[in-house]
């Protein structure tokens, strides 16, 4: 099984899996004060709280039977079982097609597994329905990672921080790809 410890800036926090499912997805209207709130505070708390408020949001399912269908996933999915994961992520997506969060563990999921065209692609969906989703962007900047495309990859996190500043990880990951585009430059 491969490390899943590199990958946690594409999870969202575990918490969030066991939220009652409620009406609430990436078409909740909280969801534009949250992201302005988000871009607004300098406080590093403030923003993780923010974060989190949003991942609860993207992660709630339009039912009950899809909440438990996403956090079966994610149990398989924290427990290495890709291909089942994989399997329940689409699933969701066939039964949810506009449920973005469905899209985006199916893609984190595929990612982990190597299978990076798919993961892209199911990025595209998930950024078509939420454009604001830095999960999937940040996302889109590990797999130009491993397609070696390190302009692509700059500039998805960027995207990934223009949204969402408070991604350390991300930022990071950033400032380490500019290093490297720097010095090959030279």
């Amino acid at each position: 099984m491969r490390s899943l410890h590199h990958l946690r800036f594409l999870w969202l926090p575990l918490v969030v899996i066991f939220a009652a499912p409620a009406a609430a997805d990436q078409q909740d209207a909280r969801l534009g004060s949250l992201f302005k709130r988000l871009q607004q505070t300098k406080d590093e708390a403030k923003g993780s709280t923010l974060t989190r408020q949003i991942w609860q949001i993207w992660f709630t399912a339009p039912n009950r039977k899809i909440h438990l269908m996403m956090i079966n996933g994610q149990s398989l999915l924290h427990r290495g079982r890709l291909g089942e994961a994989v399997a329940q992520f689409s699933a969701v997506v066939r039964l949810a097609p506009n449920f973005a969060e469905g899209w985006n563990r199916r893609a984190v999921a595929r990612f982990i597994g190597g299978d990076i065209e798919g993961s892209l692609k199911d990025i595209l969906r998930v950024l078509a329905l939420e454009p604001r989703h830095f999960g999937a962007l940040a996302g889109m900047g590990a797999v130009y990672v491993k397609r070696k495309e390190i302009r692509n990859a700059i500039a998805a996190y960027r995207r990934a921080l223009a949204v969402n500043p408070h991604q350390r990880l991300v930022r990071l990951r950033l400032q380490r790809l500019e290093k490297q585009l720097r010095d090959r430059e030279i």
